[in-house]
Order: structure tokens, then sequence, then C-alpha cells
């Protein structure tokens, strides 16, 4: 099974699940958050890793073409 959730860094520096947002981020040009992947019960990427979540969304689907296309894809994320 594969689970996603996605979160907002708040400006207290926790996380938000983006349903449960009620305000827009401080800044639109570099939306601050994290998504949480896991398979199976494993994670594979969680809040530890948050980013730029918007652009790492970006990265993510367009990694699923690539694994459709080729069975194996990779990428960086956004600010590293």
């Amino acid at each position: 099974m594969v689970e996603i959730e996605t979160f907002l860094k708040g400006a207290d520096g926790g996380f938000v699940q983006v349903e449960a947002c009620r305000s827009p981020p401080p800044d639109l040009d570099y939306i601050e958050g994290a998504i949480r992947l896991s398979v199976d019960g494993l994670d594979i990427i969680g809040t530890e890793e948050w980013d730029y979540v918007d652009q790492l969304w970006c990265y993510i689907t367009e990694m699923v073409t690539k694994i459709q296309s080729s069975g194996y894809a990779e990428t960086y994320f956004p600010d590293q």
C-alpha cells in the first residue's frame, strides 16, 4: 500500500497537513513543506526531508513519468 501526505511548514517551524491549512504560505515563490511517502508501512521520505514542497511535487511527478517509460528514476530535492 502506498500512502502520501503533503505538509506545509508553519511559522513556528512545525508541519501542518495541507488539508488543515487555513492561511496561505508566507512566500508563494518558496513554499516550504514536506511530503510523507510510505510504501507498505516503510517511510521513503518524511518531514525530516522538508524542502520547497511545490517544486518537490513537480520532481516526483516527473519521476513517475520516467519510471513508466524506463523503469528507473532518480532526482535531487529542489534546494540541494
